[in-house]
């Protein structure tokens, strides 16, 4: 945890240099998931259920009443949402790989997108007051740029086409994450 910590504070902080040392590393989806987004999807998750525990759910800023098992729902909720997220902007990324970056790589798309959420997954502790999850967006943001970074190292993308690589792939997600929700949705997980 400590590592992919490290990493996630150096790429927020020092892009360039983080993803010189990202290029150089062979990527392995297992390491990937298991040292980084499984272990940093775990501040989000555990500030979310923290902060609904402490603080319930009402945005009025009154305590609205919520059962431990809903709590602990919420929170595992927000953990596969952020895993299944990154995982479905490695496959947005790749699917899209043929228009900018000549081939599929999924390792390496995998590797943009896990590291390009370093700040949010980092800014998923804003979440222990529930009422402040509209901060995330400045997190966001700037993990849309570590993306475009990210696809310039890694995936050896054109700088003036990885501006347009990163739009089209976060509508990508946006379409993917829709129907996902909707199917959960109607399941009755959401």
């Amino acid at each position: 945890m400590l590592r992919a910590l490290r990493r996630a504070v150096r790429l927020t902080v020092a892009p360039g240099e983080e993803w010189r040392t990202i290029k150089g590393e062979e990527p392995r989806a297992r390491t990937i998931f298991g040292r980084f987004v499984l272990p940093l999807a775990l501040m989000p998750a555990a500030s979310w259920g923290l902060g609904l525990l402490l603080f319930g759910n009402d945005a009025s800023g009154g305590h609205s009443d919520l059962d431990l098992v809903q709590i602990m729902r919420g929170s595992l909720i927000v953990y596969f949402g952020v895993v299944l997220s990154i995982g479905l902007c490695a496959v947005s990324i790749v699917i899209l790989a043929p228009l900018f970056a000549g081939r599929r790589n999924w390792p390496r798309a995998l590797q943009v997108a896990a590291y390009g959420a370093a700040p949010v997954l980092l800014g998923g502790v804003v979440l222990l007051v529930p009422s402040l999850a509209y901060v995330l967006i400045l997190p966001f943001f700037h993990s849309l740029y570590l993306q475009y970074a990210g696809l310039q190292h890694v995936l050896g993308v054109r700088e003036r086409d990885a501006a347009e690589y990163v739009a089209l792939s976060s509508m990508l997600l946006m379409v993917f994450s829709t129907a996902l929700g909707a199917f959960a949705g109607w399941l009755g997980i959401l």
